[in-house]
């Protein structure tokens, strides 16, 4: 499977927690959509464990650093982003969207669509 990106960082929610934990909505175009709920992301690790490895570091790459795996504590490895959010992914047949979210202040909730890919069958 190849990954083209077609869209780029773009903050979905900045506020308090009260419109936070719940479902989101991530547009693709004005007929397909991507659903996500913030009460149960799937850890980045958990498509790391899915993909090939050289096409994982080739997503990874593909934010220029600004993705990096935090595993201080090896039992709790996550992937954060540059604010320190971490980061998840949620996937249909033929998308792949890479979402970061949580609390980056106190009382100050934030999600941000990292990227979006379209997945597309090797030639």
């Amino acid at each position: 499977m190849l990954l083209r990106k077609i869209e780029n960082q773009r903050l979905l929610y900045d506020g308090l927690d009260d419109n936070f934990y719940t479902e989101h909505i991530i547009e693709i175009d004005k007929i397909t959509h991507l659903k996500f709920d913030t009460r149960n992301g799937q850890n980045l690790t958990e498509l790391e464990n899915k993909m090939d490895k050289v096409n994982f570091k080739k997503l990874i790459n593909s934010f220029d650093g600004e993705i990096y795996k935090s595993n201080s504590i090896p039992e709790l490895t996550s992937f954060k982003n540059q604010s320190g959010l971490n980061v998840y992914f949620k996937e249909s047949e033929k998308h792949l969207a890479i979402i970061s979210f949580g609390e980056k202040q106190p009382m100050r909730y934030q999600i941000f669509l990292e990227g979006l890919f379209l997945k597309e069958k090797n030639a």
